[in-house]
């Protein structure tokens, strides 16, 4: 799979444009009607034609954003005409910027697994069949020993699978053994328990090479499996137990990443900027696949419904509330703290310079239910309840609102559109940097370590993190 340019990708991520998506959140706006919206002058052309276009169309706005997006990244010849040109030149910097989520071709059992989703199911046999075929192959014919590394956000239960594997049908009594270890996982422990694991094994000829598998690796966890294994790579094999053999890692939740630590983490991409919260959260958006079905339709209208609704709040608050600070209070009755974060948002106390979303007026309302979001009358009605003032809706066709609505509503789609290019920037680095680090690093000279970025699921199957880093 080919990676994107570093100068496309630098290009994109310290474009004006997407600077001033990212550091704007809907909700800090502060958008009124009785006032013109301070916006970013380079929005303007497009903030004007979205307030304007529910006049124009039956379709929102959004939605010839969204459809335009899909359009360019699937590099079919379809004209962006239909949006401003600012967001045509957007556009035209996201399809350079982004690695073709195409899944890989795999031979898979029709078999369905009993007691999963079918998301994890599908996940569980293409990963399954993948690390399958991987095994066959020469240079890793003689694995016997394969780790599953688990996690969670402060632990991680590393699986250690000893699989006996042969030419011929492997005999029911020789299909080998499963053992849990659950430690917290740093670049030291992962290696010290594998070292523990392989030494309980009993005596070996030489060092017994080992798998490494994680569906889904979180955060910090996946450069932390490749730290180690870059690590063990160099050593000399004689004086180690175990050496490692070959990877097939599956990453995720990347708002969980350090981002001081693990990006930019290779040479080729070292220019490229640090990776602020609201990168990292937007990371994980797959707006491509938000109309593939009623359902995906369905769930992305109520999620920029939440994000306008909460948005606009400010606008129709009393001005005496707007004028006398919020007494917050963010405990619950059993004690257990609930603090708002909207997608995109820092955490509080973060040094990025991007816009939160978490001002006082948002921590104090909190998260609330989907049905609070069935129309803005509704949501009003809810948020004078839990903030304890009278809010009054607006009347069903104000223009205002409307315009509003739709300029709100493209503002949250363009930001999620800048989500698939990031991730392109984390999982193109992360390959870089592997391959970087392993060239020549093997002490076994004849061996030359082949790393690959694989579209391993479908995220149409709702396998959001789609990509693998297999090294062998």
């Amino acid at each position: 799979m080919s990676l994107p340019n570093p100068a496309s990708l630098h290009a994109l991520l310290t474009h004006p444009q997407l600077a001033s998506l990212l550091s704007n959140h809907p909700n800090d706006l502060k958008l009124s009607s009785s006032s013109s919206a301070r916006i970013p002058h380079d929005w303007e052309e497009w903030w004007e034609w979205a307030g304007s276009y529910p006049g124009t169309s039956a379709e929102p706005a959004w939605k010839a954003v969204l459809r335009a997006y899909t359009s360019a990244i699937a590099k079919n010849g379809a004209s962006t005409a239909s949006i401003p040109e600012p967001l045509q030149e957007l556009m035209s910097r996201v399809k350079e910027s982004e690695v073709d989520r195409t899944p890989c071709s795999i031979s898979v059992p029709v078999t369905p697994l009993r007691g999963m989703s079918p998301k994890k199911a599908h996940e569980v046999i293409r990963m399954t069949a993948y690390v399958k075929e991987l095994l066959k192959t020469p240079e890793l014919s003689g694995v016997r020993h394969v780790v599953d590394v688990g996690a969670g956000q402060d632990a991680a239960a590393p699986s250690k699978k000893n699989r006996r594997r042969a030419p011929s049908p492997t005999p029911q009594n020789a299909r080998g053994t499963l053992t849990h270890k659950t430690v917290h996982i740093t670049p030291g422990a992962l290696d010290s328990t594998v070292s523990k694991w392989t030494t309980e094994l009993g005596p070996a000829d030489g060092p017994i090479p080992v798998f490494f598998v994680a569906l889904h690796a979180c955060g910090s966890l996946t450069p932390d499996i490749f730290r180690m294994f870059i690590s063990r790579a160099r050593r000399i094999r004689d004086a180690s137990s175990w050496t490692p053999a070959g990877a097939c890692i599956v990453g995720c939740c990347y708002n969980l990443m350090s981002s001081a630590h693990d990006f930019p983490l290779s040479t080729a991409y070292a220019d490229l900027p640090n990776l602020s919260e609201a990168h990292l959260q937007l990371a994980a958006q797959m707006p491509a696949r938000w109309l593939d079905s009623p359902t995906s339709r369905a769930t992305a209208e109520l999620a920029i419904r939440k994000i306008v609704y909460r948005a606009l709040l400010d606008a129709h608050l009393p001005q005496t509330v707007k004028t006398s600070p919020l007494s917050i209070s963010t405990t619950s009755e059993n004690g257990t703290t609930r603090v708002y974060r909207p997608r995109g948002a820092p955490a509080s106390g973060s040094t990025a310079t991007t816009g939160s979303g978490t001002g006082a007026l948002h921590r104090r309302l909190g998260k609330l239910p989907d049905g609070a979001y069935a129309s803005f009358a509704h949501f009003l009605a809810v948020a004078s309840e839990r903030l304890g003032v009278l809010i009054e809706a607006p009347p069903e066709e104000d223009e205002w609102f409307k315009r509003a609505q739709s300029q709100v509503e493209v503002l949250h789609v363009l930001r999620c559109i800048m989500g698939p290019s990031i991730e392109s920037a984390i999982v193109a680095d992360r390959v870089v940097w592997l391959r970087e680090a392993l060239r020549g690093s093997c002490v076994d000279e004849v061996k030359q370590w082949e790393v690959e970025l694989v579209g391993l699921f479908d995220q149409a199957a709702g396998s959001a993190r789609n990509f693998a880093i297999a090294i062998r």
